[in-house]
C-alpha cells in the first residue's frame, strides 16, 4: 500500500498529534460525525496569527484566577492547535472505554464565533478514517498516550504513524453506540429500541401509622417551617448512603420513623437544615428531634445543593438494568457533564432536583430529541410515562411515618427522649439481624467477630464494618453482595467461610497499610472496595512458590487502578460482583480486567482535587505515602504509631496563610500542596515562606533533611520551587512527580522495570 495516501506527503512529513475529546472523552462522538477536532480552554475569540505569549496574554484576562500552571498548560495546547498543526499530519483522539479515532488533519485551523460543540471555538477539518483498540498497540505507545495535556505529540511516533498510516484509505469509522458508563462521566448518546424495558414498580410493602408525603416534608424545609434544634450536629449522609436510600425509597420501602416536636422553636433555638434556606427569624411550625440526618440527606438529594447531585440513568433502565445500578451520586465536579437540558436529553439521565417537575422534564427531552428517536418521539414520551410511574411516582407518592410530640411537652421529657432516641434508636444492621438468626441457631456470631478482632488488630485498626466480612463472605460463596442475598445466606456457608475469610481481610488489609500507603482507615480510598480484596485473597491463600508474589503485585496495581478510576464511589455491591469473576481469570493467567488494561487518569485533576473529593484525595495521599515517608521532626518513618502519637496529618506545604499574604490562594488547597507532617513541625512551619522554615528544619535535621524531603515527593535542590518559594512551579514539579508514580503502580511490571 501506497504511504503517501491521499494527502500525498510522505510518512517522515507527517506528525501524530493526539487532541482529547474533553474530560472522559465526552466529545469524541461529536468530533467523529462532525469531521472536526476542537478545542476551547474558554477562550473566545480569533487566535489566527498570534503566538504562545500572546495567547497567554489572552487567557489570564479570561481566566485571572487560574494559576500560572493552569494557564502555562492551556496556552501550550492552544498555541500548538493554531500554529503548530499541519494539513496531512495525522490525529489520535481517545474514545470511551479504550478505543482510539484516527484521522488525517485535512483543514487550516478556524475559530468558529457560533461554537459547534459547547464552548469549544477553535475547530480544524478532519476526515476520520480508523478505529483502533488502544490495548492492541505496544506497552511504550499504550503509556505515551497516556499524558493528561489535552494536545500533544507521542512518544514513538515513528512506530505509531507506521500502524495508523495502514489504514489511511479506510471509511469513517460509525459512531459507536453508547450507554451512560456505570463509573465515568460521560455524556454519550442513548438510542431508544422498538421494545424497551420499563422497570419494575415497586416492591415493597405499605405500614400503617400517622404519614405525611415525603415531598411534603421537603417543601416545609424549603419553606422554612421544618428545621432542626440548634443542638443537632450538622450531618448529612455521604453519597453513597444517601443513594441507598433514594432506592429504597423508589423500591417503597420503610425507612423509619421519624420525630418532631410541634412549636419547637419556642423551647430551643432553631435553625435550618443542612443546605435548606437561613430561617433568619422565621419560626418554624415544627423541629425534627429524629431522622435530622435522613431528611437532611434527602433534602439535598432532591433539591441540587451540597456536594453531589443525584441522577437516574434512564438509558441502562432501557436495556434492563436494576434501579439500584441507575440511580447515580456524583460530585458537583463530575456532574458538570449534565448540567444542562441538552446533555440530560442527549444521555437520558434525569436529574432528581426535577422530580416534582418531570411533566415539563419530559416535554422538554422530547422536544430535544426530535427525530433522533422513532415515531418522532412518540414512543420515546410512552416510555417516560412508563418511567413516571414506576420511578417518579413511588417518590412523590413516598410516606414516612412520624409521631409528634406536642408543644407542651415539658423541657426534660423531650430532652429525655432525645437522648434515649441517640443511645438506643439505631436500626438494627444487616450484621445484628443475621447475628440474631444464627444465634436461634447455635451460632455465636458476635462472640466470634469480637474474637476475630482479638486475633487480627488491624481490623480494629481500620474499624471494619463486620457487614464487610459477610459481603466478602457472599463474594467467595458466588453470590452478589447485595443486603437480601447476604441476609439469606445459609448459616453452614457463614460458618464454614468464616475463619479464611477473616484472615483473608486481615492479609488484605495488612498489604494495603505496609504497602500501599494506606496507612490509616482515614486514607482507605473506598472502604467497600474491602469485600472484594478480603474475598479474591482466598486465591492468594491456595497458592505457592514465586505465584503469591505475582498475584499480590496483581492485586496492588488492580487497588491503584480502581481507586484513581472511582470504581468503587457508585453502585459497589455490583462492581464487586462484577470484578470477583473478572480478577479470578486474571490471578490465574488470563488478561488483565479492562480498570486496568485501559487504565487512563487526567492528571490536571489534582489541580482542583481537594479533601471534598474523599477518594482522589485519599488515593492520591496513599500513592505519596506508599514508601513509609520519614517523619519531620525525628525523621523516623511514618508507622501508625508514630501517626497518633506526634498528631501526624495532613497540612499545607506552602502555608495558606502565606499564600494569601502573596495574593495567590488559586489551588492552595489542592492535594499537590499537601503532605503528612507532625503537629510540632506545623505549629514551627505557621505561615511562614518554605524557604524560612525549611531553613529552620535543616539546623535540627541537617543531612537528614533532603532524606526527609525525598521520601514526602518533595524537590530538595535549593535551586528548585520549594526553597525559591515558587508555588506555581511547585504545582508543575508535583504534578510530573505524581504522574510518574502513578505510572509505576498502574503500568505493566516489567515494562517499568525496563524503563
Amino acid at each position: 500500500m501506497d504511504t503517501a495516501q491521499e494527502s500525498g506527503l510522505p510518512p517522515r512529513d507527517r506528525r501524530v498529534w493526539v487532541v482529547r475529546a474533553g474530560r472522559a472523552a465526552v466529545n469524541a462522538t461529536d468530533f467523529l460525525t462532525q469531521g472536526i477536532c476542537a478545542i476551547g480552554f474558554d477562550v473566545d475569540e480569533n487566535l489566527s496569527g498570534l503566538d504562545q505569549s500572546e495567547i497567554s496574554g489572552i487567557l489570564k484576562k479570561v481566566v485571572p484566577d487560574d494559576s500560572a500552571v493552569a494557564i502555562g498548560l492551556a496556552a501550550g495546547a492552544l498555541n500548538r492547535f493554531v500554529n503548530e498543526f499541519s494539513v496531512g499530519d495525522i490525529l489520535v483522539t481517545p474514545e470511551p472505554r479504550g478505543s482510539l479515532l484516527i484521522g488525517e488533519l485535512r483543514g487550516q485551523y478556524e475559530y468558529r464565533a457560533e461554537a459547534p460543540i459547547e464552548d469549544h471555538h477553535h475547530v480544524r477539518e478532519v476526515r476520520w478514517f480508523s478505529r483502533l483498540a488502544r490495548s492492541g498497540l505496544s506497552d511504550p505507545i499504550q503509556n505515551s498516550l497516556g499524558s493528561a495535556l489535552t494536545v500533544f505529540v507521542v512518544e514513538h511516533e515513528a512506530e505509531l504513524l507506521k500502524i495508523l498510516l495502514e489504514n489511511i484509505g479506510g471509511p469513517v469509522p460509525a459512531p459507536k453506540p453508547a450507554v451512560l458508563p456505570k463509573t465515568k462521566t460521560t455524556v454519550d448518546p442513548v438510542l431508544l429500541p422498538s421494545t424497551p424495558l420499563v422497570p419494575a414498580g415497586p416492591s415493597g410493602g405499605h405500614f400503617e401509622t400517622d404519614k405525611k408525603a415525603l415531598i411534603y416534608l421537603l417543601d416545609k424545609i424549603q419553606n422554612r417551617d421544618l428545621a432542626l434544634p440548634d443542638f443537632q450536629r450538622s450531618f448529612v449522609w455521604d453519597a453513597g448512603a444517601t443513594r441507598e436510600l433514594v432506592v429504597s425509597i423508589i423500591r417503597d420501602f420503610p425507612a423509619g420513623t421519624l420525630l418532631l416536636l410541634r412549636g419547637g422553636s419556642n423551647i430551643f433555638y432553631p435553625r435550618a437544615v443542612e443546605g435548606a434556606p437561613d430561617l433568619d427569624d422565621h419560626e418554624p411550625e415544627e423541629l425534627v428531634l429524629d431522622g435530622q440526618q435522613r431528611l437532611s440527606s434527602l433534602y439535598q438529594a432532591f433539591s441540587g445543593v451540597g456536594a453531589h447531585r443525584f441522577f437516574i440513568d434512564i438509558g441502562s433502565l432501557i436495556h434492563g438494568d436494576d434501579i439500584d445500578n441507575a440511580v447515580k451520586a456524583y460530585s458537583v465536579r463530575q456532574a458538570k457533564p449534565w448540567s444542562s437540558i441538552e446533555s440530560q436529553a442527549r444521555s437520558l439521565v434525569f436529574p432528581l432536583e426535577r422530580v416534582r417537575e418531570f411533566a415539563y422534564w419530559r416535554d422538554e427531552v422530547v422536544e430535544l430529541r426530535g427525530e433522533h428517536d422513532l415515531g418522532d418521539g412518540k414512543a420515546l414520551r410512552g416510555y417516560l410515562n412508563e418511567f413516571e410511574k414506576a420511578v417518579i411516582d413511588p417518590i412523590r407518592q413516598y410516606e414516612f411515618p412520624l409521631t409528634r410530640l406536642s408543644s407542651k411537652t415539658p423541657v426534660e421529657a423531650v430532652c429525655t427522649i432525645f437522648e434515649t432516641l441517640n443511645r438506643t434508636g439505631i436500626k438494627l444492621t444487616a450484621f445484628e439481624l443475621i447475628c440474631a438468626r444464627a444465634f436461634a441457631e447455635g451460632y455465636q456470631l458476635r462472640e466470634r467477630w469480637k474474637d476475630a478482632l482479638s486475633s487480627f488488630p488491624i481490623l480494629d485498626e481500620f474499624a471494619i464494618d463486620p457487614y464487610y466480612l459477610l459481603q466478602a463472605i457472599a463474594l467467595r460463596s458466588d453470590l452478589a453482595p447485595r443486603r437480601g442475598e447476604v441476609l439469606g445466606m445459609d448459616l453452614t456457608v457463614i460458618d464454614n467461610q468464616w475463619d479464611s475469610s477473616v484472615e483473608g481481610m486481615a492479609r488484605a488489609l495488612t498489604m494495603l497499610r505496609d504497602e500501599c500507603g494506606v496507612l490509616t482507615a482515614k486514607w482507605l480510598p473506598y472502604a467497600p472496595m474491602i469485600p472484594t480484596l478480603a474475598a479474591i485473597w482466598q486465591r492468594i491463600e491456595d497458592s505457592s512458590g514465586a505465584a503469591v508474589g505475582g498475584m499480590r503485585k496483581k492485586l496492588q496495581r488492580w487497588f491503584w487502578c480502581v481507586s484513581f478510576s472511582g470504581d468503587y464511589s457508585n453502585a459497589p455491591n455490583s462492581r464487586a460482583e462484577a470484578d470477583m469473576p473478572i480478577l479470578r481469570e486474571w490471578l490465574d493467567g488470563g488478561s488483565p480486567p479492562t480498570q486496568v488494561s485501559d487504565f487512563s487518569f487526567d492528571s490536571s485533576t489534582w489541580l482542583d482535587a481537594t479533601g471534598r473529593q474523599r477518594g482522589l484525595y485519599r488515593s492520591t495521599m496513599a500513592l505519596m505515602m506508599r514508601h513509609h515517608p520519614l517523619d519531620f521532626h525525628k525523621a523516623a518513618p511514618l508507622t501508625k504509631e508514630v501517626i497518633d502519637t506526634t498528631g501526624v496529618d495532613d497540612h499545607h506545604i506552602f502555608p495558606a496563610a502565606y499564600l494569601k499574604e502573596q495574593g495567590m490562594t488559586g489551588h492552595a488547597d489542592t492535594i499537590l500542596n499537601h503532605t503528612l507532617i507532625d503537629k510540632t513541625t506545623n505549629i514551627l512551619i505557621g505561615k511562614k515562606a518554605p524557604s524560612v522554615y525549611l531553613g529552620q528544619m535543616s539546623a535540627e535535621l541537617k543531612s537528614d533533611l533532603d532524606s526527609v524531603l525525598r521520601s514526602h515527593g518533595l524537590p530538595v535542590s535549593k535551586e528548585g520551587p520549594l526553597w525559591k518559594n515558587d508555588f506555581d512551579s511547585f504545582l508543575e514539579w508535583r504534578m510530573e512527580y505524581l504522574e510518574s508514580a502513578l505510572l509505576e503502580v498502574t503500568g505493566d511490571p516489567e515494562m517499568n522495570a525496563d524503563r
